[in-house]
């Protein structure tokens, strides 16, 4: 069951972000916690447990995660999808792993732009339900860039 976090579940929320995020993290997580959007915040609940959760802050989805022995199940694209449905316009800044910004991409993400840092990048991606602009300018360019090699040897 998919439904919103209510302020009274913090402690379990916090349990959850714990076995999946680094301790450094915990201070992002309380700020984005007492940030939330309380609508667009969910929690995917199995027999009464929290196995996921997504934070979201206006636009920008802050944390998703999902219990470890859940994961790779499609609990995170299930969470994922609810939030799209319910905000469709949505930015975020994955993690620096190629993966976490692979699965994104495939969950309808594109990457808006690079900020390079002293130990990172990051990386900011943007959904919308429609194409923007600097999207279809790279669609165009990457098709002005492709040589059609049928006619020439």
């Amino acid at each position: 069951m998919i439904r919103c976090l209510r302020d009274t579940e913090y402690y379990v929320v916090k349990q959850l972000f714990e076995k999946v995020f680094h301790l450094s993290e915990m201070s992002y997580f309380t700020e984005a916690w007492n940030r939330r959007s309380q609508s667009r915040s969910i929690g995917l609940w199995r027999e009464g447990v929290l196995i996921g959760m997504a934070i979201v802050c206006g636009n920008k989805l802050e944390f998703l995660c999902i219990d470890p022995p859940y994961q790779s199940q499609g609990w995170g694209s299930k969470v994922l999808r609810h939030i799209m449905e319910n905000c469709p316009s949505l930015y975020l800044i994955p993690v620096d792993d190629p993966v976490i910004c692979k699965w994104y991409e495939r969950h309808e993400f594109h990457l808006s732009h690079e900020l390079e840092m002293s130990d990172c990048t990051m990386r900011y991606y943007v959904r919308h339900p429609h194409v923007t602009r600097s999207i279809a300018s790279r669609r165009v360019a990457s098709q002005h860039n492709k040589i059609d090699t049928r006619f020439h040897r």
